[in-house]
């Protein structure tokens, strides 16, 4: 098993993790001690025998430690993470995102899928990207309850940015020959990081980009619906009041209004009565309508809230990428 424990420290002080297996058969205990020394790369248990875990955090010094989640998953014994092939992102913070890069039959384009919403850790999308037979990368974001809308530090965006990059260098392709895409909470990091790359196209379904509204209509508008939108406010901006919800929509809108889309395609699949962000894709239309340059954008509304439809929405940007493939790139498949 692979630990990667959150935290932070400020100050004089040293942190470490203390685990104690109580044995479900007939053995021993064993007890594992973590500190400092091994913390620049996932704490591994190595046992054979099945335990019952207690994990303890000791603290010494002087300052502030923030304590975060401790994430489990298996080991592939330095083979990958979550799955074999498979690769993280840390910064200082020991915040991450995961991603996994599949050459395909090295044609472009390259199509970067940006995970939504999930509580179980790993990648979403392998089956539908690997279908279509281009190279294509997998993006994850484990933090918080079930992902951090793929915003951190600039050092953890701009790593990411770098691994887009080096794969297509890799694959010797152009910025021309790259899609960004991703359903819900994936459509922030395609439309964000849109606005970072200028991809040749962007394919999106229930696009969401005002976090701030997110979280201000946990309250109101869907009360109990989406509660990781307010820890998403707190760990972002360091306060939950209308004044921080309006600066963290204004994070997205900064970069966006700056990127340079004249050559870029926008499909957008939305919901007509979105209870998570009702003004995503009116906003973006607007916007990209409004530009000097003209954009290309093709869209679809469902009815219904954010959660309705899923079948729908997943339907027509499956078919959407495909004629994408095939208009833009020459690929064919079969009918």
């Amino acid at each position: 098993m692979d630990l990667w424990p959150e935290f932070r420290i400020s100050g004089d002080c040293s942190v470490r993790y203390v685990i104690k297996g109580y044995p479900v058969a007939p053995s021993p205990m064993q007890e594992w001690v973590y500190d400092e020394t091994v913390y620049d790369k996932p704490l591994i248990l190595d046992t054979q025998d099945s335990y019952y875990l207690s994990i303890s955090i000791q603290a010494k010094g002087q300052g502030i430690v923030k304590i975060g989640p401790l994430h489990h998953r298996d080991s592939h014994l330095g083979y990958g993470d979550l799955l074999v092939g498979g690769n993280r992102i840390i910064d200082k913070h020991r915040e991450e995102l995961i991603y996994f890069f599949h050459p395909g039959d090295l044609r472009p384009p390259l199509n970067v899928y940006f995970s939504g919403y999930r509580q179980a850790e790993g990648f979403e999308g392998f089956d539908m990207m690997a279908g279509m037979g281009a190279p294509f990368l997998l993006i994850g974001d484990p933090r918080s309850e079930g992902g951090g809308f793929y915003l951190g530090s600039d050092e953890l965006e701009q790593k990411l940015i770098q691994v887009i990059r080096h794969c297509l260098d890799e694959l010797e392709f152009t910025a021309d020959q790259l899609v960004l895409s991703g359903l819900s909470m994936g459509t922030f990091g395609a439309l964000y990081y849109a606005s970072k790359l200028e991809p040749h196209a962007v394919i999106v379904g229930k696009p969401l980009v005002n976090l701030g509204d997110i979280a201000v209509n946990e309250s109101s508008l869907r009360p109990g619906g989406f509660p990781t939108s307010l820890d998403i406010l707190y760990r972002t901006m360091g306060k939950l009041s209308d004044e921080t919800a309006t600066k963290l929509n204004e994070y997205f809108w900064k970069a966006f209004r700056a990127a340079d889309f004249s050559r870029t395609k926008f499909i957008m699949a939305y919901m007509c009565q979105d209870d998570y962000d009702g003004r995503a894709y009116s906003t973006l239309e607007e916007e990209l309508e409004n530009r000097n340059d003209k954009v290309s954008l093709i869209s679809k509304g469902f009815e219904g809230r954010h959660n309705d439809d899923t079948q729908g929405v997943v339907g027509w940007f499956f078919n959407q990428y495909i004629a994408l493939l095939m208009n833009s790139f020459e690929r064919k498949f079969n009918s």
